[in-house]
């Protein structure tokens, strides 16, 4: 029997921008989280604007097929209190600041 996560790390992943193409890792993530009965797996995940963690959040719940809506809401956003000080200007947006990992969530599927 392999030894299944207890935690996976998505650090600023980008899976909301559409350049990328996250598909294989995200159905790697759902074997996970589909063979331990989604008990124990959870996810955690950090982005640099509480915005794009949002868009992130929806991703991985269409890309995942998995109901978490009782598990996670806009208030289990948190600050990451690990992440960089250091402050980026967006190469997109002209007047956003964002520092890198600042904002995290811990998803539990199914519980």
């Amino acid at each position: 029997m392999a030894l299944q996560p207890d935690l996976i790390v998505l650090f600023h992943p980008g899976l909301s921008d559409e350049s990328f193409d996250w598909m294989e890792e995200l159905k790697l993530i759902k074997k996970d989280l589909s063979s331990t009965g989604s008990k124990i797996t959870q996810l955690l995940v950090t982005t640099g604007t509480r915005a794009e963690m949002i868009m992130e959040i929806d991703t991985i719940r269409q890309a995942l097929d998995i109901d978490f809506s009782q598990t996670i809401s806009g208030n289990d956003i948190s600050f990451n209190p690990c992440g960089s000080y250091m402050l980026f200007q967006s190469g997109t947006i002209a007047n956003e600041l964002y520092r890198k990992n600042a904002w995290c969530v811990r998803i539990r599927p199914g519980r």
